[in-house]
């Protein structure tokens, strides 16, 4: 499974592909925002894109509905720190396969899930 981590935050990035790489994902690319994710997509055929909430240019929804358009066998998780009790209805919609918050455990399981 190749995934695409795109957060704007380096230290997440890094941490974020030491976790997957620890769990047996190998094939990983990084992005720190929503050009440098639209490159990787355009070199590469990804499986799973997880796609922080707020990026510099852009913002995760925008980017996964995006995405989904032109990729449509790819799945997007969000993965930020904005989801809360009270919104998750913001991140309902068919380009999005999950919205959770930035808790790198529930990431791991969401993704041994699918």
């Amino acid at each position: 499974m190749k995934i695409l981590l795109i957060d704007d935050d380096r230290n997440m990035l890094s941490s974020l592909g030491f976790l997957l790489n620890e769990h047996g994902y190998t094939d990983i690319i990084l992005a720190s925002d929503c050009r440098q994710a639209r490159e990787a997509l355009k070199e590469n055929r990804v499986d799973l894109c997880v796609i922080d909430y707020a990026l510099p240019d852009g913002n995760g929804v925008e980017l996964a509905k995006e995405i989904k358009k032109q990729y449509p066998q790819t799945k997007n998780i969000i993965f930020t720190a904005y989801f809360t009790d009270t919104n998750p209805d913001d991140f309902k919609n068919e380009a999005i396969f999950a919205a959770i918050p930035k808790k790198v455990s529930k990431l791991v399981e969401l993704i041994q899930k699918k």
